[in-house]
């Protein structure tokens, strides 16, 4: 029923192209206020839409809702200045259960580190993806390191 009109592959991710009549589905969004976030477990919200085709990802919340059931690509980006025995640590959660996790664990001294982590997934009409941070704490500015992008490959 859905047929792309072409796809292609760009750094390991596969790209289609649908007809105009298709749901178009995509999200990049940042943290937006430089400082650090915590504590553990909070759900961090994105409040600098970079894009937001479709109104999907709520900057209120930090949710996105999935308008289709389909296959769906998210990437996290995390970025802080970690304390030595200390890390940077975010969950990708679907439904609340965490889906994949992004982190790093530094012993040696205090430095700045960057991660990121992507995924594939299906899910349902309605499913809600957040990002929750896992760490202590993290830390942000006007670069825009930390982010939470998704977009709808196909639906199914």
């Amino acid at each position: 029923p859905f047929k792309p009109l072409s796809c292609w592959f760009l750094t390991n991710v596969c790209f289609c192209l649908f007809p105009l009549t298709e749901r178009k589905v995509a999200f990049s969004v940042t943290l937006g206020v430089g400082g650090y976030y915590g504590p553990i477990s909070t759900t961090l919200v994105y409040k600098d839409i970079l894009t937001n085709i479709g109104n999907h990802y709520n900057p209120t919340n930090g949710h996105f809702t999935a308008p289709v059931r389909g296959v769906y690509y998210f990437r996290i980006a995390l970025f802080g200045i970690v304390e030595r025995n200390s890390g940077i640590h975010c969950n990708l959660r679907t439904n609340g259960i965490v889906t994949l996790k992004a982190g790093l664990w530094e012993y040696i001294a205090k430095s700045q580190h960057h991660v990121a982590n992507a995924a594939s997934l299906l899910l349902e009409q309605g499913d809600v993806v957040d990002v929750q941070l896992g760490g202590p704490k993290i830390y942000d500015d006007s670069h825009k390191r930390n982010t939470f992008s998704g977009f709808l490959l196909f639906p199914v």
